[in-house]
């Protein structure tokens, strides 16, 4: 029988035996009627919750989501600190249904090369894949070209994107976030640790460190062969619509035009200017809608989805992680009093 996670927290909570549901609630930055809900069943703990409620405890993230003592990530990561803990949230997910993510590292995905070389072989599989236009929606695409999963989870702790390294396979969880540019690049960065077979931990991205992975995502949005000779000469028109097409922020524009036209009135443009306003001002009818509504919401690949639903139906899991990814609340997943399957 599936016990769930809100009896699990009670019973690490009464296990520990110092502290009550209130003081959880309190050290974890819940109401008490929120945390009483959520052990209840009423109500779905968030992954950074339950990160919080794994430090203040001492127990593994991956036992209170599934029950099973494995841990979620590597030996030592079994109280995760909160960007931690909710990027290792589908991990759990996916052993909870006994799978993993269908990407894995191996020689066709592995490049050794340098990181212009790589991410023109890289970009060259995204339109084969998804078509010239791949940018549109980047997720898909890289979904569709490596076969990779990728998770576009919501509120939490700041954080942009992290690709999360499984035993042999992997998957990449991007923070929502109406700043589609800033999204891409992040999503590109990571996918470049991915393919260069590097796995940075989780909480130690800075912005100040680049390496191979954010020359990566620089060339595989940004290619030489869009940065013509006459780009130091660009109008703001013209690089207006170059951010566009690429998908890119100004900044990621600017750096590979002072690469190869330093000092040029492009690049001082680029300094001048923020990303939409110079997409909106000089794209007729622009509207940044579609874009950033790629990474509204939350997204979760749809094997795994499928998966936990069967196991909700089977009864093999409490819910939990299945009104997660649905973005509804759990009582909406309960079975009903005189519905057929529900409780009498």
């Amino acid at each position: 029988m599936n016990t769930g996670i809100g009896t699990r927290v009670k019973m690490a909570i009464e296990t520990l035996g110092t502290v009550t549901q209130s003081e959880v609630a309190r050290r974890v930055g819940m109401s008490r009627d929120a945390f009483n809900r959520s052990v209840n069943g009423q109500r779905t703990f968030a992954p950074v919750e339950l990160g919080r409620i794994s430090r203040t405890l001492g127990v593994s993230l991956h036992w209170l989501v599934t029950g099973d003592p494995q841990p979620a990530l590597a030996p030592g990561d079994s109280i995760p600190d909160p960007v931690t803990a909710t990027v290792a949230y589908p991990a759990a997910a996916y052993r909870q249904v006994r799978l993993v993510p269908p990407w894995t590292l191996n020689t066709s995905t592995s490049m050794r090369s340098a990181p212009a070389e790589a991410a023109a072989s890289a970009r060259s599989l995204a339109v084969a894949a998804a078509g010239e236009r791949f940018i549109e929606d980047l997720p898909a695409a890289l979904a569709a070209a490596f076969g990779l999963d990728i998770f576009i989870l919501q509120g939490g702790p700041e954080f942009d994107a992290r690709a999360v390294h499984l035993d042999h396979s992997a998957y990449v969880a991007v923070r929502g976030t109406g700043m589609w540019f800033a999204a891409n690049y992040a999503l590109a960065r990571e996918l470049g640790h991915l393919l260069h077979g590097e796995f940075p931990p989780i909480d130690a991205r800075t912005s100040a460190t680049r390496g191979w992975a954010d020359d990566f995502a620089d060339h595989f949005l940004v290619p030489d062969d869009l940065l013509g000779p006459a780009i130091g000469e660009a109008d703001t028109a013209a690089l207006g619509a170059l951010l566009w097409d690429t998908g890119v922020s100004a900044e990621v524009l600017r750096r590979r035009i002072a690469a190869v036209a330093p000092g040029s009135r492009a690049e001082a443009a680029l300094g001048w200017h923020t990303t939409l306003a110079l997409v909106a001002n000089h794209i007729e009818g622009f509207s940044g809608q579609s874009r950033a509504n790629v990474y509204r919401g939350i997204r979760v690949p749809q094997k795994l989805l499928e998966a936990q639903l069967e196991a909700v139906g089977r009864g093999e899991a409490d819910g939990h992680v299945l009104a997660w990814m649905l973005d509804v609340p759990l009582e909406e997943l309960a079975p009903r009093p005189g519905i057929r399957g529900g409780r009498a």
